[in-house]
C-alpha cells in the first residue's frame, strides 16, 4: 500500500505536513506524532489517502497510567454518544471532513431518553472542535446527562474521551451510527 499521511491544525485548510507512507502487504506502521511531525504541538488531527480500499488504523491517547485507542474511520452525518461519565469527564471532538460548511446539532438525554436540551452549532471545512461536555451543555446537570447524539448536514468524524475523577479509568468511543434509532 502506498499513500500520503495529512498533518492538520484544529482549523483545517491545508495540511501543515505531508509524508509520503508505504506499507507492505499484511504490514504494519506505528508513527508516535511527537516524534515524526516536525512540529507536534501544532497538529490537531490527520488523515489518510491510499491507494489501497482495504487500510485500517487507529489513534492513542495517553493520560499518565493509561491510554485508549481509537479506530480510523471516514464520517458519518448522524450518530450516537452513548456514554457520559457520572464520575470524572468527558470530552468530545468533532471534525467536518467534508469540503462544506457543516451545520450541527447536538441533543442531551437522561436515562429515561428525555431531551434535556439542544446544542446547535456550525463547523467549517476541515475544522476541528473539541469541547467538555458541560460546556456544550452549559444548562444541563451532566450528573443527570446520560448520552447524546448528533445530526449533520455534512459528515463529521465524533469521538469522546472519557475519564474518572480519581484518575483510574481511561476510555474512548466513536459516536455510533445505525445502532440507535430514535422513535
Amino acid at each position: 500500500m502506498r499513500g500520503e499521511l495529512h498533518a492538520y491544525t484544529a482549523d483545517g485548510g491545508n495540511p501543515i505536513h505531508v509524508s509520503p507512507i508505504s506499507i507492505a502487504a499484511n504490514g504494519r506502521l506505528e508513527i508516535t506524532a511527537g516524534n515524526f511531525f516536525p512540529d507536534p504541538k501544532k497538529v490537531a488531527y490527520l488523515s489518510i489517502t491510499s491507494d489501497s480500499g482495504f487500510l485500517a488504523g487507529y489513534t492513542r491517547f495517553y493520560q499518565p497510567g493509561n491510554r485508549v485507542s481509537l479506530p480510523m474511520v471516514t464520517g458519518a452525518a448522524q450518530g450516537w454518544f452513548t456514554k457520559v461519565e457520572k464520575d470524572g469527564w468527558t470530552g468530545i471532538a468533532f471534525v467536518n471532513v467534508e469540503e462544506a460548511t457543516a451545520q450541527v446539532s447536538l441533543a442531551a438525554f437522561d436515562d429515561n431518553g428525555t431531551q434535556l436540551a439542544v446544542r446547535n452549532m456550525t463547523l467549517q471545512p476541515g475544522r476541528k472542535y473539541v469541547s467538555m461536555v458541560f460546556e456544550l451543555f452549559p444548562s444541563v446537570d451532566v450528573k443527570t446527562l446520560r448520552f447524546f447524539r448528533f445530526t449533520s448536514d455534512k459528515k463529521l468524524v465524533g469521538f469522546t474521551v472519557s475519564g474518572s475523577a480519581d484518575g483510574f479509568m481511561l476510555d474512548g468511543l466513536h459516536s455510533l451510527n445505525g445502532y440507535i434509532r430514535q422513535r
